[in-house]
């Protein structure tokens, strides 16, 4: 136990002074911009996956960038269901919520799935999985089923399909 707390102290000196850097550094919402959106390789990172996710969360992007890059984005329902999602983004933001990518993306043809861990202050807080379909070459965040995959979203959305 006094060895676990020695490494974690001495760590977080060296973190603080600069001398080392975090094994995987997580990503925050906030840290995010319009081109993390956008995911256009045949085989996406973990990373590249990860910064989308949590891109979808800031709440300083436009609405029409992450619409886009949603899978229908452009149907009425998923507009209207993002947009009431959008207003508990700005609580992951608060909370400075981060994102990491646990595992390599699995892609079978035009669907993917990332498995990622929510991380709130240092912590890992929820096991997460996104899922992607890939339509016009870019991969698009399918909201169905990944909210599916968490017991549902925030207003349990009607994605229309």
């Amino acid at each position: 136990m006094i060895s676990r707390i020695t490494v974690a102290f001495l760590s977080a000196v060296l973190l603080g002074l600069g001398l080392a850097a975090p094994a995987t550094a997580d990503t925050t919402a906030r840290q995010t911009n319009v081109g993390d959106l956008y995911v256009r390789a045949e085989r996406p990172s973990g990373h590249q996956l990860e910064s989308q996710y949590a891109a979808m969360w800031n709440p300083a992007l436009p609405m029409d960038a992450k619409l886009a890059n949603s899978y229908r984005g452009n149907t009425p329902q998923v507009r209207a269901s993002s947009e009431r999602m959008k207003d508990f983004s700005r609580m992951y933001d608060l909370m400075s919520v981060n994102m990491r990518s646990v595992a390599a993306p699995v892609i079978n043809g035009n669907k993917a799935s990332a498995k990622f861990v929510g991380v709130l202050a240092g912590f890992p807080a929820q096991n997460l999985s996104g899922y992607y379909v890939r339509d016009d070459g870019l991969w698009k965040l399918d909201w169905k089923a990944t909210c599916a995959s968490i017991g549902g979203c925030n207003g349990n959305p009607d994605w229309g399909y």
